[in-house]
C-alpha cells in the first residue's frame, strides 16, 4: 500500500480519521459552550449599555450647572 505506516493502515485514512475526530470534538465543545458564550455576550452588552446610560445621565445632570470659574482678584 502506498504511504503505509507501521500500523499497516494508509496515511491518508489515518489523517482523515484524525480530522474527523477533531471536527467532532470541536462540534461537541461548540454545542456545550453555546449557552455560556451567549450569556457572556449578553452580560457584556448590558455592562456597556449601563455604562453609556450612566455617562449620559451624568452629562445631562451637569449640563445645567455652570462650570467653576476663577474669580478675578
Amino acid at each position: 500500500m502506498i504511504g503505509t505506516d507501521t500500523g499497516g493502515s494508509s496515511c491518508a485514512s489515518q489523517e482523515h480519521n484524525r480530522t474527523c475526530t477533531a471536527t467532532e470534538r470541536m462540534q461537541q465543545a461548540t454545542a456545550a459552550d453555546a449557552e455560556t458564550s451567549a450569556a457572556i455576550t449578553s452580560s457584556a452588552t448590558t455592562a456597556t449599555t449601563t455604562g453609556a446610560n450612566t455617562s449620559t445621565a451624568a452629562t445631562a445632570a451637569s449640563a445645567g450647572t455652570p462650570a467653576l470659574q476663577a474669580r478675578p482678584s
